[in-house]
């Protein structure tokens, strides 16, 4: 947060909260209808998978990795 410029701060702060608290409901639901059907581990490691290339798609992008 101490990169980012004054003017852009609410917008990331916003899309932070978004996806910190917004989403988890559906993650916990989704969980939760999965969990009869697959064993935990793959719901985990599924998870885990979405998760990481949320975290790598953004950063195959050069303005994101150049912004400084």
């Amino acid at each position: 947060m101490e990169l980012v410029p004054e003017n852009r701060l609410s917008r990331v702060i916003s899309l932070d909260f978004f996806g910190s608290l917004g989403l988890t409901p559906i993650g916990y639901a989704l969980a939760a209808v999965l969990a009869g059907t697959f064993p935990s581990s793959a719901i985990i490691v599924a998870g885990a998978s979405i998760a990481f290339v949320l975290w790598l798609a953004p950063l195959s992008l050069r303005t994101v990795r150049e912004a400084a």
